[in-house]
């Protein structure tokens, strides 16, 4: 559990993974106009489990990320914030301490670039989430690296003709790694990062960024970037083809090879590497507008792919030794959905056995309380019994 808070909850790229299966647990382990469950009983074993781990870790010689305070009185970037060791906790206690902080603050960031794109981006600066004087390359990590943008803005952003708007776009390609990926699964994958805007001069623009990207890592795949942007161009329209159910006369594979003729530097591409785009198109759409209602992306085989990818150069996995580094972190966060469910079931409960269990969370949350000093909780314990 702490290894998963630290590597996620604490990464700025990722979900909060620990936090949303707290909520997720205190949610189900409350009964619903009916007589507790089996679910609700497992749910809260399993809250309670994590609270009397901590307990027991209580005094267990620990260092505490608390004090790693980050300095937002000038602008630091955000993004090149290194661990010197990820196996001794003098450096990757402090270090994910100050990356979960930067998170929390660009997680308000992205709230307020979610209501109005150029008061959010001012409001980043003014907390020195971005420097004093916006450069591409800062916006562009911020665009690619914040959970909780909203798709659509970014795309509008990167396709818009403004000078600096088509520099942060060639910056967000560059963020981009196509090293020996089929030009489909790429552009897949550049494509779920944000919406790709209707309007065909943008469309124009966001292609050659990607193109000139895709080309520039995967250069013995065609003869030059326009024969990439080219057969992008040409998948786009393959893709909306297929999958517009307007569009009654679909493109054949013939069709598509013969659009694509003499576009690799006056050369035909390699029949098997077109009927290949042809097929992986028609069966697997690429999604050029974001999901709705949905926290979380489709697991495609183009973000397998991605994935497996990412993993190869990826931080170093931190492993925890046992010992109480982020337990008053993670309990500030399982504290109150703990108490609320506890004090749900006891309220429910009829037998000796689920009341025993309460009990014990109720100690266990005591117990870590008065440790770290949260007479807030202490408090809360008090009034729901």
């Amino acid at each position: 559990v702490v290894e998963m808070y630290a590597n996620f909850d604490c990464d700025i790229t990722c979900s909060n993974i620990f936090e949303d299966i707290v909520n997720l647990l205190s949610k189900s382990a409350f009964p619903v106009n009916s007589p507790l469950s089996t679910m609700n009983i497992l749910a809260l074993d399993g809250l309670i489990a994590v609270i009397q781990g901590m307990a027991e870790r209580i005094g267990n010689g620990s260092l505490s990320s608390e004090h790693s305070i980050v300095n937002l009185e000038e602008y630091t970037p955000f993004w090149l914030e290194k661990c010197e060791n990820f196996t001794d906790p003098n450096n990757w206690v402090p270090f994910v301490g100050r990356r979960k902080q930067f998170k929390k603050r660009l997680m308000i960031g992205a709230d307020h670039f979610n209501r109005d794109t150029k008061k959010g981006l001012q409001f980043l600066q003014g907390t020195h989430l971005l420097p004093e004087k916006l450069d591409p390359q800062s916006v562009a990590f911020f665009f690619r690296y914040t959970t909780g943008l909203d798709k659509n803005l970014i795309g509008d952003y990167l396709g818009n003709h403004d000078e600096f708007c088509v520099e942060v776009l060639h910056e967000f390609a560059r963020t981009f790694d196509f090293k020996d990926m089929a030009l489909d699964t790429a552009l897949r994958i550049f494509l779920e990062t944000f919406r790709l805007p209707g309007e065909s001069q943008k469309i124009q623009r966001v292609l050659e960024a990607f193109s000139e990207r895709y080309y520039e890592q995967s250069p013995h795949i065609l003869a030059n970037k326009d024969a990439a942007l080219l057969l992008s161009y040409s998948i786009i329209m393959l893709n909306t083809d297929q999958h517009n159910s307007q569009v009654k006369k679909k493109m054949t594979e013939e069709d598509f090879v013969r659009n694509n003729r003499r576009i690799n530097g006056g050369n035909d591409l390699p029949r098997e590497v077109l009927s290949g785009l042809f097929h992986s198109i028609c069966k697997n759409e690429i999604r050029t507008t974001p999901e709705q209602g949905s926290t979380f992306p489709e697991m495609t085989p183009s973000r397998w792919i991605y994935l497996i990818h990412k993993s190869k150069s990826t931080a170093p996995f931190i492993v925890s030794d046992c010992k109480a580094h982020l337990d008053y972190d993670m309990f500030a966060i399982l504290s109150g959905p703990t108490v609320a469910a506890i004090s749900v079931v006891f309220d429910n409960a009829e037998t000796e056995e689920v009341y025993q269990t309460c009990m014990d969370g109720f100690l266990a949350v005591a117990k870590v309380s008065a440790y770290y000093h949260l007479d807030s909780i202490l408090d809360d314990l008090v009034v729901s019994l």
